[in-house]
């Protein structure tokens, strides 16, 4: 599974946005997500939608999953071993589940 995910954000007012699309290996459309964040912090609003991606790969049964970003800070944290399992920890934990979780995590640049 791959989840593309993006991070809106305005600098005059900090309003925020965050949203992502699924594909499978044939790069077909699955699904996608939104929320609003109303005002934030800019890295807030890229890893928002990392942290909702891994919730609904998740919830959907699957446990493998390449993330895309563009965002240099969202990668440098994710990247971190320690801070990546984290998030795989609140992802889990905010589906309420609280059995021993494996999920298979790939960060990847994607500059455009």
């Amino acid at each position: 599974m791959k989840l593309n995910k993006n991070g809106a954000w305005k600098s005059d007012t900090h309003a925020a946005s965050a949203s992502g699309v699924v594909r499978d290996r044939n790069r077909s459309w699955l699904w996608e997500f939104t929320r609003n964040l109303g005002c934030c912090l800019l890295l807030e609003a890229e890893l928002w939608p990392i942290l909702d991606g891994l919730n609904l790969h998740w919830m959907q049964g699957f446990r493998c999953v390449e993330i895309e970003s563009e965002s240099a800070g969202a990668v440098c944290i994710i990247s971190d071993e320690s801070a990546a399992k984290h998030s795989i920890s609140l992802a889990a934990e905010s589906t309420g589940c609280t059995e021993e979780h494996s999920l298979q995590v790939q960060y990847r640049d994607c500059w455009r």
